[in-house]
């Protein structure tokens, strides 16, 4: 629950207090002032407007970013699409190389553009980012999905989640990805080096011999000479 503010006496006291301070330019006591205002007030756009003047004050007079960055953070949870605020923070996350805060500010906007290909763009800029730069495979994930959720046949996306599927021993999630990329895979070499791996995956780690069993099929129709499919639908056949 938000708290309901300070009393209104409290905050005109705070009100008069910030007036003189300024007034005698005494800055360094006018910006801490502000702040306690900024949460003081129980109205959103108010309190958006007390961070805004300090948080410039902090980046301007006393060229000061963490303090900035902490008054442009209270502002952007009070008002999302807050240009000023998005553009600082994002200038400061990258000087500061926090990647993870920045690929949250970059994940916020992405969130709120409608679904489709623009937004799939968007997200596939920020699974790049979090690739290089972040290393957590289960971010990496949400986002790599975000962008196949808005563009089914990203074979970028779909590689990326083979490969972090693969090392998280995710085999169910393994499975799904292979046969989305065995779908959209024209190349007949690439879409029977798909096919293997889906037929092994399904035989050897998730028993599950029917679906082996039309994944090699579907790998001999392409090659009718592939030794590996014919050993592998043989033993299955035998069992």
């Amino acid at each position: 629950v938000e708290p309901a503010g300070a009393s209104p006496e409290k905050i005109e006291e705070l009100k008069q207090k910030a007036a003189k301070q300024e007034q005698a330019k005494r800055y360094n006591e006018y910006v801490k002032t502000l702040v306690e205002l900024a949460e003081a007030v129980p109205d959103a756009t108010d309190k958006v407007d007390f961070y805004m003047k300090a948080a410039d004050l902090y980046a301007t007079k006393f060229s000061n970013a963490a303090e900035a960055v902490k008054c442009y953070e209270a502002v952007l949870n009070l008002d999302s699409e807050n240009g000023t605020a998005i553009e600082f923070l994002r200038q400061s996350y990258e000087k500061r190389r926090d990647w993870e805060k920045l690929i949250g500010l970059m994940k916020r906007e992405a969130s709120a553009m409608p679904e489709g290909g623009a937004r799939g763009a968007k997200f596939l800029e920020i699974a790049k980012l979090a690739t290089e730069r972040v290393k957590k495979p289960e971010l990496c994930i949400d986002l790599w999905n975000e962008v196949v959720a808005n563009d089914p046949e990203n074979a970028e996306a779909l590689n990326a989640l083979a490969g972090l599927h693969e090392r998280q021993k995710e085999w169910d999630a393994l499975a799904e990805v292979l046969r989305k990329q065995a779908e959209i895979t024209f190349d007949p070499k690439a879409k029977e080096v798909v096919l293997g791996k889906l037929g092994t995956l399904y035989g050897e780690r998730l028993n599950n011999d029917e679906a082996a069993v039309e994944a090699w099929q579907q790998l001999l129709a392409l090659n009718p000479q592939d030794r590996k499919a014919q050993e592998a639908l043989k033993k299955k056949y035998l069992t």
